[in-house]
């Protein structure tokens, strides 16, 4: 739902849509990132035992950072244009499909080779 909702917006802007579907589109955007961002942090946790606070730091200060990262590259294009916003954020969601997906079949390996051992 997230990275569908920064396709519209990305496109929304580009064609210079209407204040209320892009109004929408933001809104989607961010009810997905309540969803996914609690979940996220709980499974990134999850297997992290005795180094669960330090875990907990890297993954705040990852969030800081990436968000002073790509807060610049928002207002790029200046004041009177959401260019910038519609391609920063279509560009890390689709960063975040790929990690996702990487990650998924890096877990699939781990898994397999898992079960080739114990047999």
């Amino acid at each position: 739902m997230a990275f569908i909702a920064t396709a519209a917006i990305l496109l929304i802007v580009l064609i210079h849509g209407p204040l209320i579907s892009l109004f929408i589109s933001i809104f989607l955007f961010a009810a997905s990132i309540g969803i996914i961002g609690p979940i996220s942090f709980t499974l990134a946790m999850e297997s992290q035992g005795h180094i669960a606070g330090s875990a907990s730091a890297v993954l705040g200060t990852l969030q800081f950072s990436l968000g002073a990262v790509t807060s610049p590259l928002v207002g790029i294009s200046g004041e009177n244009s959401a260019v910038a916003f519609g391609i920063t954020i279509f560009a890390t969601s689709l960063l975040s499909i790929i990690s996702y997906f990487l990650l998924i079949q890096k877990a699939k390996n781990i898994r397999l080779q898992e079960d080739l051992n114990y047999d």
